[in-house]
């Protein structure tokens, strides 16, 4: 248990690991733990190479903001990646995570910041996981991003969409907010439900 420390994983590791990182979590050997979790604490870093990581529960706790510096890593089917209540976490730009079978959840917030690939979305950078949405914020704030993922989001901010070319219909059950200019394409349908609010810092064109 690293507490306010870093972790580095140099040798292969799949035996039940339970550990709270303050400092990077750094990996170069094969690590799928069988099970447990790792709780990311304020200002650490996951920084992969080699081996692609796969997390059986990752955590980044309550008010925690945590980052990624290199490489992708993988949330395992039946795991969950949650974003703790004010935690913010922010992905290596190059990386992906692969999320098949998982859930990502929890009542903080996500940045989609993915500056390379042709899906330049959540989905394409957070993969396929059940996404539970209900109390988390998402923020695209990359000028690469080419489209908004289909989902029912609770919070969405729009901070830079220069690159977006994509049609998006999406649903926003809280606030979207615009603080770049968002020009939704012609086959765009975007839903408001009740009780939802939007602010435009920026600009904002609707069909």
């Amino acid at each position: 248990n690293a507490g306010s420390g870093g972790l580095k994983i140099s040798a292969a590791l799949t035996a039940s690991t339970t550990a709270t990182v303050g400092g990077t979590l750094t990996t170069s050997a094969a690590f799928a733990p069988s099970a447990g979790t790792i709780t990311m604490n304020n200002g650490s870093v996951i920084a992969t190479s080699g081996s692609v990581p796969t997390f059986r529960n990752l955590t980044i706790a309550d008010g925690a903001s945590v980052s990624g510096s290199s490489g992708n890593f993988t949330i395992a089917s039946g795991s969950t990646f949650t974003v703790g209540s004010g935690g913010v976490f922010t992905p290596y730009f190059l990386g992906t995570i692969t999320s098949t079978g998982a859930t990502i959840t929890g009542a903080g917030k996500i940045f989609v910041n993915l500056g390379t690939g042709t899906a330049k979305t959540l989905d394409g950078q957070y993969g396929t996981a059940t996404k539970t949405l209900t109390n988390l914020t998402v923020e695209y704030g990359s000028a690469g991003i080419n489209g908004i993922s289909n989902h029912s989001y609770s919070n969405l901010i729009l901070t830079q969409l220069a690159g977006m070319t994509q049609g998006s219909t999406f649903t926003v059950n809280g606030t979207l907010t615009v603080n770049s200019t968002f020009n939704a394409q012609s086959s765009s349908t975007v839903t408001m439900n009740n009780g939802s609010s939007l602010v435009v810092g920026g600009s904002a064109t609707f069909y």
